[in-house]
């Protein structure tokens, strides 16, 4: 269960997570996306760190979310999100 930083199009991350939310309920997909943060940090504006189960299973579902653009396949250290989030 690792984090990935996922990047959408810009100004589009509100709806990215709502849509993201609804088709986790719709699919049942809660065994795979197991967490969403989004930072407070205007850096990350256009960014959302999801936490997932695996990869490879969750890539086709995130491509048919609108406003997608692209996840970054390396994990980011558990440490790293801390820092970004500020837990």
């Amino acid at each position: 269960m690792n984090w990935y930083l996922v990047n959408l199009k810009p100004g589009k991350r509100e709806l990215f997570v709502k849509y993201l939310n609804q088709a986790i309920q719709k699919n049942q997909l809660e065994d795979i996306f197991l967490g969403i943060l989004t930072p407070a940090d205007s850096i990350y504006k256009d960014m959302v760190f999801l936490q997932l189960k695996d990869l490879k299973t969750a890539r086709p579902h995130l491509q048919l979310i609108e406003h997608f653009q692209k996840i970054e396949p390396r994990p980011i250290p558990p440490e790293q999100i801390s820092k970004i989030v500020g837990v």
